[in-house]
């Protein structure tokens, strides 16, 4: 999951719409991801699903989430970027 990151962060900061797509086609790749895995009979089915799948549409996700807490919060900063790590 957080291999992607290399890839998708330079593509966020480089084009913000890019960002702005991935948060929303993220959410639908985590829910196919995890609703295919129920029906998995096989190791490998749930490596694929939720090994694969779901870090794809994870990082989708995560990676412009915190593009953007960098950009919201500018006074507390720390504290949110604690908030979202904590979790």
């Amino acid at each position: 999951m957080y291999l992607i990151g290399l890839l998708l962060f330079p593509a966020d900061k480089k084009w913000p719409c890019f960002a702005n797509f991935s948060k929303w086609a993220g959410l639908p790749v985590i829910a196919i991801a995890l609703v295919t895995a129920s029906f998995a009979t096989k190791a490998r089915h749930l490596i694929l699903t939720q090994g694969a799948l779901y870090a794809i549409g994870g990082s989708l996700l995560y990676c412009p989430t915190l593009i953007f807490l960098d950009e919201w919060f500018i006074q507390r900063k720390g504290l949110a970027f604690g908030i979202v790590w904590v979790r």
